[in-house]
């Protein structure tokens, strides 16, 4: 429930960002295929696959990002793609020093941005693969990471985590308490 907390709070970065052009988009796009190269999430893989190529990035590009390698990432967004990869690759668990060296690269608005996206492409991914093995064994494609109990659990679980996590993000917002001082105690 914290990774899916933090992405419904991180959205507000990510629009804030968004709305004020400090991530391009092809950035954005290289951090959320990073993202799911680690995470492996097929669904998530297709979808940022195709729009990162009606951004006019290039195949060849997109096929490394999803394989982990980042020769071909312009030297502008390295950083952001490095950082993505380790958040997938910790499950979140960054140190000060990481966010440190993101903001000194990106700035305040611009680190915000890439946090937010990364948060909320892990919660996709955490959401969506579950729901993928099931239906990959409803078509009878094995994939080593399915454990039907497991999955059927996880799938059915979003159920109640997602909701969980809403109620405890508008508890946020309207308690007047600010989101980014838990988030800072959380990473620190």
């Amino acid at each position: 429930m914290p990774q899916v907390f933090l992405a419904l709070i991180s959205t507000d970065w990510l629009k804030t960002t968004w709305n004020e052009g400090a991530i391009p988009e092809d950035r954005m796009e290289r951090t959320m295929l990073a993202v799911t190269g680690v995470n492996q999430c097929p669904l998530c893989s297709q979808a940022h696959s195709r729009m990162a190529l009606e951004k006019g990035m290039d195949s060849g590009e997109i096929h490394n990002l999803l394989q982990g390698e980042d020769a071909e990432v312009p030297d502008k967004d390295l950083k952001a793609v490095l950082f993505a990869g380790h958040y997938a690759d910790t499950g979140g668990a960054i140190s000060k020093e990481v966010l440190q060296t993101l903001t000194a690269e990106y700035g305040n608005s611009g680190s915000a941005g890439i946090l937010g996206a990364v948060r909320v492409i892990m919660m996709g991914n955490a959401l969506v693969i579950p729901w993928s093995l099931l239906l990959g064994r409803l078509k009878w494609i094995r994939d080593a990471r399915s454990f039907p109990p497991r999955d059927l659990l996880q799938a059915l679980a979003v159920l109640v985590i997602v909701p969980a996590a809403l109620i405890h993000m508008l508890f946020f917002r309207f308690s007047g308490t600010t989101p980014l001082r838990t988030i800072r105690r959380e990473e620190s």
